[in-house]
């Protein structure tokens, strides 16, 4: 038997694996139709992911405004952070996935200490080129496209999100992120 009923979309969001922090309070976030069954609860995810594409849209217009430089002022603060918790990290990973504690420090130690080379390298990709001959002069530019989904596989469960996530914050993009079913807590973290 099985009935519909209305879940706060907190619980979806850590039914998912999503992070907390993405949902704000309950009476904010709203709540999202879904089947509740004797075992489990079946969300709608057309629902799910509207809502999170609709506040990613609202969040990417300041982030855009942010400009280049902001951005990635903003991202390299970032580094520290991961570099900090490396071995938390590593942890995790090994917990989650059965990388072995070695290459999961590894694996985590690259995504702190490659962030601001990374970051150097995407900032000047993304810098205005001129374009010019005899005739004329043109400026192209590179502005945001809006709202960008990744969506990662188990096995680099926090560097294969960092090599979608960065570019694409940094370009002035929002990004809605979903790690993979396997690793549901190491992808959030990066």
């Amino acid at each position: 038997m099985s009935y519909q009923t209305f879940v706060p979309l907190h619980v979806v969001s850590r039914r998912l694996g999503l992070p907390a922090a993405w949902i704000k309070t309950e009476a904010e976030a709203g709540r999202i139709p879904c089947l509740r069954t004797a075992r489990r609860l079946m969300f709608n995810l057309n629902e799910v992911e509207s809502i999170f594409v609709e506040r990613a849209k609202a969040a990417q217009l300041a982030w855009g405004d942010l400009g280049l430089e902001g951005r990635a002022e903003l991202i390299k603060a970032t580094a520290d952070i991961f570099i900090d918790r490396v071995q938390e990290h590593g942890e995790l990973m090994t917990k989650e996935m059965g990388k072995p504690l070695k290459e999961a420090i590894g694996e985590a130690k690259s995504l702190g200490w490659g962030i601001e080379e990374e970051l150097a390298e995407i900032t000047e990709a993304l810098k205005p080129e001129v374009v010019e001959d005899r005739r004329l002069r043109s400026i192209i530019y590179h502005d945001p496209l809006g709202v960008v989904g990744a969506i990662t596989p188990w096995n680099f469960p926090m560097s294969m999100p960092a090599w979608m996530v960065l570019p694409s914050l940094a370009a002035g993009n929002t990004v809605v992120f979903k790690p993979s079913e396997e690793t549901p807590l190491c992808g959030p973290v990066s």
